[in-house]
C-alpha cells in the first residue's frame, strides 16, 4: 500500500488506543470512584482522560480529512483515470455488446466549497 495510507491506518489506530485509554482514566477520576484518592487527583486523572480523547480526536481529523482531500483531487484531476468511469452492467451497448461507461466527473462541476465545510464540519463534531 501506499505511504500514505499507511499514515492514516496509524493515525486511526493511534486515535482509538488514546480514546480507550481516555475512557480508562474518566471512569477512574470520577468522583464517585475512590481510587485515585483525594478530589484533586480524581480532577487531573479526569483531566489526562479527556486530554487524551481530545488528542485521539485531533489525530482521526487530520487522517479523515487528510484523505478525504486526497480522494477528492484525485477524482477532480482530469489525467487521473483509476475509477474515473463507471460501468453500468445494466445499459450495454447493444452494437459492441459490451458495457456503456459513463463519466462521473460532471457531478463535480461547479462551486465545491459546500463539500469542503461539510468534511470540515463532520470531522469537529466526530473530534
Amino acid at each position: 500500500l501506499m505511504w500514505d495510507i499507511h499514515m492514516c491506518r496509524a493515525l486511526i489506530i493511534i486515535a482509538i488506543i488514546l480514546a480507550f485509554f481516555g475512557s480508562v482514566l474518566v471512569l477512574v477520576g470520577m468522583k464517585c470512584t475512590k481510587v485515585g484518592g483525594s478530589e484533586i487527583v480524581n480532577a487531573r486523572v479526569t483531566f489526562a482522560g479527556g486530554m487524551n480523547y481530545l488528542i485521539g480526536g485531533l489525530c482521526s481529523m487530520i487522517a479523515f480529512s487528510y484523505y478525504g482531500n486526497k480522494i477528492r483531487a484525485e477524482f477532480q484531476n482530469p489525467n487521473y483515470r483509476a475509477q474515473k468511469y463507471v460501468r453500468c452492467l445494466s445499459d450495454m451497448d447493444t452494437i459492441h455488446n459490451k458495457p456503456m461507461l459513463y463519466n462521473t466527473s460532471i457531478i463535480t462541476r461547479g462551486n465545491n466549497n459546500y463539500r469542503n465545510c461539510i468534511l470540515i464540519f463532520g470531522c469537529c463534531i466526530h473530534c
